[in-house]
């Protein structure tokens, strides 16, 4: 009996592990600053989902319209292109929000 009468076992140095491994994680927690913060984690990733497939959807149909760039109609292929980079790019507040971009 070199260090104590208490002879610990294995589960309870496990438990006591984990319990500290809790406590660091719950301090290490931040607050939701999404854009939707009353919204779950997998409705907000259903929301960013959406939101880019949606901008992909878009930037790839300004770029079947290269042709009217020949044409001299430049503002039609610009205006569906950056709405879809717009809405890709916005797609993440769902998951981070503004403050943290």
């Amino acid at each position: 009996k070199m260090f104590g009468s208490k002879k610990k076992s294995s589960k309870d140095d496990a438990s006591s592990f984990l319990g500290n491994m809790q406590d660091k994680l719950v301090n290490k927690v931040q607050p939701n600053k999404s854009i939707c913060p009353s919204l779950g984690w997998r409705t907000r990733c259903y929301g960013w989902a959406i939101c880019f497939t949606v901008g992909c959807i878009l930037s790839i149909m300004s770029a079947s319209m290269i042709k009217t760039i020949i044409n001299g109609k430049v503002t039609k292929f610009a205006v569906i292109y950056i709405l879809g980079t717009i809405i890709s790019l916005s797609s993440s507040m769902f998951l981070w929000g503004p403050k943290a971009q």
